[in-house]
């Protein structure tokens, strides 16, 4: 779900799970495993929450900028890594100023809607320089919790969509797959975990 106002509410109430140290490690464990990050590159974390994972590659010596769809992570971000980072508030990829080696897009593409994923793509794209990668995670379609989850995890959210579809999709977006695999992520906050897709692809 893309709307601003929706993920503003979200943030009110405080209904964000998905804010979680043990999950957040472990997916920052998976983006160096899986792209080599190393502190030359320029990372975007898209869609970011409160930046526990881009806080995780800063300590790496990594150069990090962040965006997220509402005012008040924004506010936090800034507050946090203004310093250090840019802190963007963005709907789309397109409202983002800067070119980047790495774009981390966590648990952000299952909420919208799979007839935007080509035009998200070619946003990410055009923040991407040559052979730069971009890494995203969201839900599998062989998690058997999400459904039971869904309520508190989504935020109420009545999208869920599998990531492993966007894969053809990038392909005609001239991405190639690095990997494409599945695991268990654990979420201490809800008490479970969650089977999560991750997906690297690399700008041809």
């Amino acid at each position: 779900m893309q709307d601003k106002n929706f993920w503003d509410d979200i943030y009110r109430k405080g209904l964000t799970p998905w804010t979680d140290a043990k999950r957040d490690y472990c997916m920052f464990q998976q983006i160096v495993q899986d792209t080599k990050v190393a502190p030359q590159m320029k990372v975007l974390d898209y869609g970011c929450a409160e930046g526990t994972i881009g806080e995780h590659l800063l300590n790496m010596g990594i150069r990090v900028d962040f965006s997220e769809i509402s005012e008040i992570p924004v506010e936090i971000l800034r507050k946090k890594f203004g310093d250090i980072s840019k802190v963007f508030l963005a709907t789309e990829p397109k409202e983002i100023d800067g070119k980047y080696d790495l774009i981390v897009c966590c648990c952000v593409l299952h909420h919208i809607e799979k007839e935007k994923w080509y035009d998200f793509l070619l946003q990410f794209k055009g923040l991407l320089r040559g052979n730069g990668l971009l890494w995203l995670a969201g839900f599998d379609k062989n998690d058997k919790t999400t459904e039971r989850n869904q309520g508190k995890f989504l935020a109420t959210s009545d999208t869920c969509q599998f990531i492993s579809e966007i894969v053809p999709i990038a392909e005609t977006c001239e991405f190639e797959v690095i990997s494409n695999y599945a695991k268990d992520i654990p979420n201490a906050t809800l008490g479970t975990s969650f089977t999560t897709r991750f997906i690297c692809l690399r700008l041809r």
